[in-house]
């Protein structure tokens, strides 16, 4: 039941990653300003980086599962805060750059 979890949220921190890296991808072939290419550029390190962490994350709780760990967090509270805070000043620097 744990390890069906991990998979669903690895799958849905992918889902997240794509919608990122096809809005970088829109904003870098019909970006029409100056700032927008740095914004796609921006939006697809996000990507890659939600990418990388997620499959990290997953391997790590797939191992932790295998082992039956109690002893570790299973949860984060960290990652979430920061795509929400890069994300929200990559597309308030495409605001502002309007």
């Amino acid at each position: 039941k744990a390890k069906f979890s991990n998979e669903r949220t690895m799958v849905h921190w992918i889902k997240a990653a794509m919608l990122l890296g096809s809005l970088a991808m829109t904003l870098l072939s019909f970006g029409e300003n100056d700032i927008t290419p740095f914004i796609g550029v921006a939006l697809l390190v996000i990507c890659l980086m939600t990418l990388i962490y997620s499959t990290t994350v997953f391997q790590v709780r797939m191992e932790w599962l295998n082992m039956r760990r109690d002893d570790v967090i299973y949860y984060d509270r960290f990652a979430p805060t920061v795509l929400t805070i890069l994300i929200m000043a990559t597309f308030g620097f495409n605001a502002v750059g309007k």
